[in-house]
């Protein structure tokens, strides 16, 4: 049976006014939390839509950031001619660690000999670099990286993971601005240096 108000006069004529019934109110509130949940599903269908690996690297804490200076050297220098090159990477950084708070220093290097022209500077690849801590602890960190050149500079993003020693199996990201004389690649000398700041970070 439905409910009534008290009638209401207008002109002298009297209206029964209507409650809703129980099942609109029902139907009402039913779509009103159907709306509520629509933003969580979208942001779950969102998170679906990346990969574990990159969902890991935009979300992980970092354990230690650090910063400095880095040189890569080349022997002979490089030139547009393809020829074995031993390839030197040095780097001395400071750091900081919330959760290894004696970590504040490291050093960085790799030594390779490659086959490599002054074509090859805007290739991406891998890297395997050691990292030796203030600790006297080590670190082997395999890295994948991309290039690109702007304004005479060389930038290098890398992704990669800790493989040996301390935070081994942790997730990395380097960058590394690289700046030198570029043209040095038309000289019988060569192109035998490059230098900049570089970002390594570890996470967890």
């Amino acid at each position: 049976m439905e409910n009534f108000q008290s009638p209401v006069s207008q002109a002298g004529i009297s209206y029964p006014t209507r409650r809703p019934s129980m099942d609109i109110l029902k139907t009402i509130v039913n779509r009103a939390c159907a709306f509520m949940l629509i933003p969580g599903l979208m942001a779950s269908a969102l998170l679906l839509t990346f990969s574990p690996a990159d969902v890991r690297a935009q979300v992980l804490p970092t354990q230690v950031t650090c910063t400095g200076l880095q040189t890569l050297s080349y022997s002979p220098g490089l030139t547009y001619e393809q020829q074995n090159v031993d390839i030197e990477l040095q780097a001395n950084l400071i750091c900081v660690s919330i959760s290894n708070p004696t970590i504040i220093s490291a050093a960085r290097s790799l030594e390779a000999t490659l086959s490599r022209s002054c074509n090859d500077l805007l290739n991406g690849g891998s890297l395997v670099v050691d990292t030796t801590w203030n600790t006297g602890e080590t670190s082997e960190e395999t890295v994948n990286y991309t290039v690109t050149y702007s304004g005479g500079q060389l930038t290098l993003v890398g992704q990669g993971s800790i493989t040996q020693g301390k935070f081994l199996g942790s997730v990395t990201t380097d960058t590394m601005n690289l700046v030198g004389d570029i043209n040095a690649c038309n000289t019988e000398d060569g192109l035998t240096s490059l230098n900049g700041p570089v970002t390594f970070n570890v996470l967890l």
